[in-house]
This record gives structure tokens, sequence and C-alpha cells, in this order.
């Protein structure tokens, strides 16, 4: 009896080992699966992500802009090029050179916010917002004495600010899906300057230019009417 118990209790250790090896063996298979899978899903910098408000010549004081924020990029990639922005937002704000873009009325744009809007810095009654970031990366605005934004010729401060919400799956052009592993959020933000200038005033000839102007005219139809006569 006492054998056949030290053999079942030998049995029962054998088995437990076995078990414990096995539990070891599978245990380190998706560690290191895991690991694979977050080493290939993982940005190979968080920081990758780059907000570019664009270039722009100076712009006819009257005229519609459109901000166009294509050069902005995630993973090299321009934002523009993603099919899926539901974990991005964007903030455009305006400025007159030399003061606070951050300032109380300078938000021209909000797109992807789900926040009150009202509680966002430079927020005013005149901000635009909208859920569709792809909407936000070319967005037209008026210039001229009705805007709310460029109401006077001279050089106006143009901000992007971009975020990026972090533990989410962004994917990229070309199918790889990107995991934000950091917390929280990103935000990148970029200025650059727009300078809106009046029409060049039209030129009027002075009363002296047509003293110049009418003898070559009588020149010049006079030499026609004789080389007419020639012909004939």
């Amino acid at each position: 009896m006492f054998e056949q118990y030290l053999t079942r209790i030998s049995e029962f250790m054998i088995r437990v080992s076995n078990l414990i090896k096995n539990c070891i063996a599978i245990t380190s298979a998706l560690i290191i699966s895991a690991t694979v899978t977050a080493q290939g899903s993982r940005p190979v910098n968080p920081a990758n992500f780059q907000a570019d408000p664009g270039i722009y010549d100076p712009v006819t004081f009257g005229d519609d802009i459109t901000f166009n924020g294509c050069g902005s990029s995630f993973e090299n990639f321009s934002l523009c090029e993603l099919n899926d922005l539901s974990d991005f937002a964007l903030a455009w704000r305006v400025s007159p050179q030399g003061q606070d873009p951050l300032a109380e009325g300078t938000t021209v744009a909000l797109f992807g916010l789900g926040v009150d809007v009202s509680s966002v810095n430079g927020f005013t009654e005149n901000t635009t917002f909208g859920t569709n970031v792809a909407d936000g990366l070319n967005f037209t605005i008026n210039s001229g004495a009705a805007s709310a934004f460029f109401p006077t010729p001279g050089s106006y401060t143009l901000q992007l600010s971009l975020l990026v919400r972090g533990r989410q799956f962004v994917q990229l052009p070309n199918g790889n899906l990107v995991n934000t592993f950091f917390s929280g959020t990103l935000v990148r933000r970029a200025e650059t300057v727009i300078e809106f200038a009046r029409n060049a005033p039209v030129t009027v000839p002075e009363p002296i230019g047509f003293l110049v102007i009418i003898p070559a005219m009588y020149y010049i139809v006079r030499r026609q009417r004789k080389l007419a006569y020639i012909k004939a």
C-alpha cells in the first residue's frame, strides 16, 4: 500500500512538472508573439507626426484663401493620404502677426474634436466646427472688410494644431496598422505667415503721354495709306 501511495505521488508530481513546463512554454510563446506584433505595429518614433500649415504667396486682400494642411504627415505619409482620420483632430488659428495665435478669438476652424467646442481656447461664434478632419485639411475662408479673421490688409500668423489620440490603431496607405502606444494625445503645432496685399492701382497714362502717342499713330496711318496708294 505504501509503495502504491509513493508511486501515485511520484506520478502526480511528474504530471504537475510537465504541466508547469507546458505553461511556461506557452507563456513564453505568447510573450514573444506579442513582442513581435508590437514591434511590427508600433511607430519607430511616436513623435513622427508633423504639422505643416503650408506656404502662401501674397494674397490679394478681398480674395478667398484655402488653408492647405496636406503637407502634414503621420509616419511619413501625408494626412491627405490617410483614408481614416477618426483618431485625428485639427484646429486652424489666425492672429495679426506679432500676436498670440492661442489668444481669444483666434480659432477659425475645429475638426474632429468630440468635445464642447465652446470650451476650446480661442473659440468664437465665427469658428467653423466639423467632424470630418479631411474637410479641415483644405479649408477655405474669405478675406476683406467683412471677414472675421482677415478684416484688413497686412501680415497674419496662421497656426495649424494637429492632434492624434493615443492607444489607437491607424491604418497607413500601405495597409499597415500602426498602434499609437503613447497614452493621452500627441499634439503638433506649426505656423506660417500670410501677407494680404491690396490690389495694385491701375496705371492711367498722363496727358503728356497722349502727346507722344498721337504723332506716332498719325505716322502709322499715313504710312499705311501711302503703301496702299503705291500698290494701287
